[in-house]
């Protein structure tokens, strides 16, 4: 008698089979191949032209990994187009988003390659809207073949370990990914290289600095900001390739700002921009801190204040760019200078460890700007007011 596990591996192996066979019925236009991977089938898909009239593209590409349990489990669709940045072709999974109801065993593979169509239109919109990050979803514990990142621009697989922040003695291999929009924390699995498990993910903005250790150059500790029920904490790494590791996340933080000016809303939310949430920012802080960061520059300057000081100004920028005030631009501007600094650049890319005395700012423009600011910022607090009476009155 055949055990229960031998009769589940039998109904995988016949609908694997016949998922297969439906490829060739695809809609015109549509090309998919397949090949199998450590964990099961991966079915390629191509879109030709004729199916995206509208978007910039001659081709659009997704693959769809059946894998684990499948079709009791399933399965995960990426994106694996080279979208402009930033790119959704990070690893996250869309399915839940093409096929817009709840994932059932009787839902075949054909049923999603024949949405995609559709599906990829709306995807083009939401990415020119900036609503990029609401789509699609990382499954933690599951495997993710490190390939997914390879050749991306933007995104890279940094091999290292991480380090008990209490304890140096225990460690752990780790593999963490930058991509456009999150970070993403692997681990290693000696059996597959080439493959790692998924063990934590966080958005760019949610790091809140990256400092560096002055007796290593190569360790890294991560801050992380609290998040609506995570607490603040902060992650001790060891890299081979520290300097490029922070550039990248630097660089892509800075391009990230630069959306905002495009569009004129904050791009990447870690919760919905609302009037209370605004109001909760102490923009008069930020603005004092800035100011202390800046006339530090005049000073010594190392990686922790460069990241401290980009931080601050991505805080004012949000402000100011939620509530539609064009101060954000003075903001912008000044982040642009500093990491445009080939001082700044020197430290950031680890080839000086501090440097004194960086020119970045004319001070008289500084200090007009922030006086100007914090004059704006009384009218936007009058406005604020005013509103929560009509409010009242109403």
């Amino acid at each position: 008698m055949a055990s229960a596990e031998q009769y589940t591996y039998e109904i995988q192996k016949k609908r694997l089979d016949k998922e297969v066979q439906m490829l060739e019925h695809v809609t015109p236009n549509i090309v998919t191949s397949h090949k199998k991977s450590s964990f099961g089938l991966i079915i390629r898909v191509e879109l030709q032209s004729q199916l995206l009239t509208g978007l910039p593209f001659t081709s659009f590409y997704y693959d769809i990994h059946l894998e684990g349990k499948y079709p009791f489990q399933s399965p995960k669709v990426l994106c694996e187009t080279p979208f402009p940045f930033p790119s959704l072709s990070d690893g996250r999974d869309l399915l839940s988003s093409i096929i817009k109801r709840k994932w059932t065993p009787s839902i075949t593979s054909l049923d999603v390659i024949n949405a995609l169509p559709a599906f990829t239109a709306e995807l083009y919109q939401k990415w020119t809207e900036g609503l990029q990050a609401d789509i699609g979803v990382f499954h933690l514990g599951h495997p993710m073949p490190l390939e997914i990142w390879e050749n991306k621009e933007g995104m890279k697989c940094f091999m290292c370990v991480e380090i008990d922040i209490n304890d140096d003695r225990n460690t752990k291999e780790k593999v963490i990914v930058v991509t456009n929009l999150v970070i993403l924390q692997l681990d290693v699995n000696p059996d597959f290289p080439m493959i790692g498990y998924l063990t934590n993910w966080a958005t760019l903005q949610s790091l809140n600095a990256i400092n560096r250790s002055r007796s290593d150059r190569n360790v890294l500790v991560f801050d992380w900001k609290e998040m609506e029920e995570i607490p603040a904490c902060s992650q001790k790494f060891n890299f081979s390739e520290s300097e490029e590791c922070i550039q990248l996340i630097t660089q892509n933080i800075h391009k990230l700002s630069t959306i905002i000016k495009k569009q004129n809303k904050k791009t990447l939310q870690e919760e919905e921009v609302k009037p209370e949430h605004i109001k909760n920012m102490h923009i008069d802080d930020i603005l004092k801190k800035i100011s202390e960061y800046e006339n530090k520059l005049k000073g010594t300057v190392n990686i922790e204040i460069i990241n401290s000081l980009v931080n601050l100004y991505q805080q004012a920028i949000e402000y100011f760019s939620a509530i539609n005030d064009e101060k954000f631009q003075v903001f912008l501007n000044k982040m642009h200078k500093l990491l445009s600094n080939q001082l700044i650049q020197d430290v950031m890319q680890g080839r000086i460890s501090e440097v004194s005395g960086v020119a970045v700012f004319e001070e008289e423009k500084i200090e007009e700007e922030v006086k100007v600011l914090e004059e704006d910022k009384k009218d936007v607090e009058l406005e604020e007011i005013d509103s929560e009476h009509r409010s009242e009155d109403q």
